[in-house]
Parts: structure tokens; sequence; C-alpha cells
């Protein structure tokens, strides 16, 4: 999986596995789920991650997040299966 721009996250890749790189500029945790905002040269997206270990990611962290895009309430967004800082 080759990354892609944040920019290219459209309608059209709702349901694709992608791969983004970008620095997290918000974070806000749930019992549940930990949103995140993740911005790159291109733009920012929302970012869903499920897993408590993914939840270690700061504000400021350079990350890599691999993930399915998906739409909630109008909003495409990136549910995260791997996250690594770097």
């Amino acid at each position: 999986l080759s990354a892609s721009s944040i920019a290219a996250i459209t309608n059209e890749t709702i349901d694709k596995s992608v791969l983004i790189k970008g620095k997290i500029t918000s974070i806000k945790e749930t019992p549940a789920i930990t949103i995140t905002q993740v911005q790159d040269t291109t733009g920012k997206i929302t970012v869903i991650m499920f897993r408590k270990e993914d939840s270690v990611v700061k504000k400021g962290d350079l990350v890599s997040v691999e993930g399915v895009v998906k739409k909630f309430k109008d909003i495409v967004e990136i549910e995260a299966k791997i996250v690594k800082v770097f």
C-alpha cells in the first residue's frame, strides 16, 4: 500500500484501504475510541482509533496510519488498523 495524500481521500475512496502520513493536530479520547485529526501538506482528516495501544499517540506526533476510509455523518474519515509514530 503506497501512501496517499489526505486531499486524495474522497467519497470515491470510501471502503478502500489507504495509508497516510502526517502530524496529529488534535486528540479526543472517549472510553471506546480515540478521535484524532491528522494533517499533511494537502489537508487534514479525522482518524478513528479503536485499539487502546494506538491511543498512545500525542498531539504533534508524526504518524503513518493504515486504515479503511469510512463516511460518518457526511464526513469522510479513516478507521485506523495500524498506527505508527515516527
